[in-house]
C-alpha cells in the first residue's frame, strides 16, 4: 500500500532540509517533523541523520530514496501510458531497456518488419548502477512486456524465453589522443602496458576476458571497478587517460573518447526477453522481431539465427 509520507519524506530528502520542505509543501515544520517522526516509527526505521549542516539520508534512508523516487517515475509513466493508450489503436508494449544500451537496436529489425504501424512501444529506462538483471527479469510478465538487453541472461528465469538478435563487437574506447587511435583495428599485444579499465559484473562473459587477459598481456594493467558499466566508469577513462573496453554499442556516449574494435573473439549479445506465457500480442511482436532478424541475416553476418 502506497504511503502519502513517502512524498513528505522525499522532499526533505531533495533539499537537505526541514524547513525548506516545510515551506516547499506549505506546511509547518512542525506538522512535517510530525510525519517523518510517525514514517520512522511506523515501520522501524531511521531515514535521517540530523544535524547543524541539515538532515542527510541514512543507509535505509537512501534505500528508501532510491525506490520510493522509482516507484513515483514509474507511476507518472504509467498515467502517461495510460493516456495513450485511451487514443491510439495500435496495441500497447511496455519495453525496458538501460540507459546506455540505446534502444535504438531495436529499430533495424522494426523497420523491417513495419511493426510501428501495429505496436505502440512505451520505453521505461532503468539506470546500470547495481546488480540488476534478476531484478528486471522479475519486471517481465507484470510491468513490463519485454526487455531489449545487453545484461547477462546466463542465469535467465526458467519461465522466460530470449531471442537473440544480434552479436555486438567488444573494444576499446580511447581518449582523443590516444597513441592506440593511429590503429584502425587494436590486436591484444598492443594493450600491453595500457591502463585498461574492465568493470565487474560477476558475469561470465566480463570474467572471461578478464582471464583472457591475464594469461594474453605480459604486463596486465586493468582497472577491475565493481561497478556495472555507468557513465562514470567513461569519465574516469578520460580522466585517467585509460582505455575502457567495452560495447560498441555505446560509441559516441562520451565526445572524448574513440571507439576502436579489437581483434578477438569477444562480442556482447543484443537480445529480447519476454515471458514463456506472454500475451497473444507480445508473442506477434516477437514474431515480427524474428522474421525481420532472419531476412536481415541474409546481408549481416552480426545478426543471428536460432
Amino acid at each position: 500500500m502506497y504511503d502519502k509520507r513517502l512524498e513528505t519524506f522525499i522532499t526533505v530528502a531533495d533539499v537537505g532540509s526541514f524547513s525548506k520542505a516545510a515551506e516547499i509543501l506549505y506546511i509547518s515544520v512542525p506538522a512535517l517533523s510530525k510525519q517523518i517522526t510517525a514514517l520512522e516509527k511506523d515501520y522501524g526505521l531511521t531515514l535521517f541523520s540530523r544535524g547543524s549542516h541539515g538532515s542527510r539520508l541514512t543507509k535505509a534512508g537512501l534505500s528508501l530514496y532510491k525506490d520510493t523516487k522509482e516507484l513515483m517515475a514509474f507511476s507518472s509513466a504509467a498515467l502517461s501510458r495510460a493516456a495513450f493508450a485511451r487514443d491510439d489503436s495500435r496495441v500497447l508494449l511496455r519495453i525496458g531497456n538501460e540507459l546506455l544500451a540505446p534502444a535504438f537496436g531495436l529499430q533495424p529489425y522494426l523497420e523491417s518488419a513495419d511493426s510501428g504501424s501495429r505496436f505502440n512501444l512505451q520505453i521505461y529506462s532503468f539506470t546500470d548502477d547495481f546488480n540488476q538483471s534478476d531484478y528486471l527479469y522479475r519486471k517481465i510478465g507484470s510491468s513490463l512486456d519485454g526487455v531489449a538487453t545487453l545484461l547477462s541472461t546466463h542465469n535467465l528465469p526458467a519461465d522466460l524465453s530470449l531471442l537473440p538478435l544480434q552479436k555486438i563487437p567488444i573494444g576499446l574506447f580511447l581518449p582523443i589522443d590516444h597513441p592506440l587511435l593511429s590503429e584502425q583495428t587494436i590486436t591484444v599485444s598492443q594493450m600491453n602496458n595500457v591502463p585498461l579499465i574492465l568493470p565487474s559484473q560477476g558475469n561470465p562473459i566480463l570474467d572471461e576476458m578478464h582471464d583472457y587477459l591475464r594469461r594474453s598481456l605480459t604486463t596486465p594493467v586493468i582497472y577491475r571497478p565493481n561497478q556495472f558499466y555507468s557513465i562514470d566508469i567513461f569519465n574516469t577513462g578520460v580522466s585517467e587517460h585509460a582505455a575502457i573496453i567495452a560495447s560498441s554499442i555505446w560509441d559516441g556516449i562520451h565526445p572524448s573518447l574513440i571507439f576502436r574494435p579489437i581483434d578477438w573473439h569477444f562480442t556482447s549479445t543484443y537480445s529480447f526477453v519476454y515471458a514463456k506465457d506472454a500475451s497473444p500480442d507480445v508473442l506477434a511482436f516477437v514474431n515480427d522481431l524474428r522474421k525481420a532478424r532472419n531476412e536481415l541475416a541474409k546481408t549481416d553476418s552480426r545478426i543471428i539465427i536460432d
